[in-house]
């Protein structure tokens, strides 16, 4: 994906839209899935500052 970001934003070549449909339609799901990781990651983290501060007191 950041090959294809370089491509769009920096004009390297000629885009080639059967990548751009491609990328469009079977891998965003990677970015999905990467996004729950990273809630889950984040909820987590929040949940153990919330129990650390509630014991502190």
């Amino acid at each position: 994906m950041v090959g294809f970001r370089n491509i769009i934003s920096h004009d390297y070549g000629e885009i080639d839209y059967d990548i751009v449909y491609d990328i469009l339609h079977q891998r965003l799901k990677d970015i999905g899935e990467f996004i729950e990781i990273i809630n889950k990651k984040i909820r987590r983290e929040r949940k153990s500052k919330s129990s650390d501060r509630l014991s502190s007191k």
